[in-house]
Formats: C-alpha cells, sequence, structure tokens
C-alpha cells in the first residue's frame, strides 16, 4: 500500500520548472550591436532629410513654372489686347471717323506685368516683352508700315518661343 501512495503522490504533483537565464552578449557575433543600430537609425533619419530637400526644390521648381506660365500668359494677352486696339482705332481713322484713345489706361497694366516679368525671370523674357511693347508703342494709332507690323510679328514670335523654352514647352 505504501507503494499506491508514493505512486499517487507522483502522479499528482507537478514539478516546477527552473528558470533559464536569458543572457545577451554585447559586442559578440551572436547578439544585437547598439552601434549597428544606431548607424541605422541616422542613416532612415538621413535618407529622410534628403528625400525632403529633394521634394521641396521640386515643388519650388513647380511653383516657380507655373508663375512664369502665368506672368508670360499675362503679358501677350496685355500686347495683343493693346496691339488690337491700335489697330481698330486706325481702321476706324482711316474710315474717316473721329476716334479718341486712353492710351493712359490702356497702358496702366504694364508696370504690373513686367515687375512679374522681372520678379520670376530669367532677364531675357523681360528684355523681350520691352522690345515687343516698344515695337508696339512705336507704331501707336500712325498708318503702320510693313516693317513696323514685320517687327511686331517678329518680336511677337521671339518672345512666344523664348517663353516656350524657358517653360520647357516643345513646339511640335
Amino acid at each position: 500500500m505504501d507503494h499506491l501512495l508514493l505512486l499517487a503522490i507522483a502522479l499528482t504533483s507537478t514539478p516546477t520548472p527552473s528558470p533559464v537565464p536569458y543572457v545577451i552578449e554585447v559586442g559578440s557575433g551572436g547578439g544585437f550591436s547598439l552601434a549597428g543600430i544606431a548607424t541605422g537609425a541616422v542613416g532612415a533619419a538621413l535618407l529622410g532629410i534628403l528625400g525632403a530637400w529633394i521634394s521641396s526644390l521640386r515643388e519650388h521648381a513647380k511653383w516657380v513654372r507655373e508663375e512664369r506660365l502665368q506672368a508670360y500668359l499675362g503679358m501677350l494677352t496685355l500686347i495683343n489686347g493693346i496691339s488690337n486696339r491700335y489697330v481698330l482705332v486706325r481702321s476706324q481713322v482711316a474710315a474717316g471717323n473721329t476716334v479718341t484713345l486712353d492710351e493712359e489706361k490702356m497702358l496702366e497694366d504694364f508696370p504690373s506685368a513686367f515687375a512679374a516679368l522681372d520678379l520670376l525671370g530669367p532677364v531675357r523674357m523681360s528684355k523681350l516683352a520691352h522690345t515687343l511693347s516698344e515695337a508696339i508703342m512705336k507704331q501707336g494709332t500712325s498708318n503702320p508700315s510693313e516693317s513696323s507690323a514685320k517687327a511686331i510679328s517678329a518680336a511677337k514670335e521671339a518672345f512666344s518661343d523664348a517663353a516656350r523654352k524657358v517653360l520647357k514647352i516643345s513646339d511640335k
């Protein structure tokens, strides 16, 4: 009977596992190195900063391109409007009608248009716009000669071509 009692005690009691210590050896080939982790974190941070910087450069270039487009379109619209008014006045005068033209009012938008070109650049665009406006102003309301009409056309074409080049727009 003693044997049965010992067997019953042996079956009902569960042995407690002995704790196994976990040891990470710093600096050995089998563990993680703090220097390696720090290097990875610094590298990731630097790549993030570089990516953000490149992205900001691209966004700025996009903004400049869009603003230049608006400035160039504004100048061409202004020049075309003035040129068309002069053509209308000349045709009215040729028909014998008396026409008054308020050139001061007509030219009031030039300062802001030139300021935008001067600010956004390049300098060549501002110079071409001045050449174009001078050709139109020189022609004025007098009867245009063929050479002045060609000068205006050439100046418009030079401005448009330069704008396409600056904006990287192909003409094809």
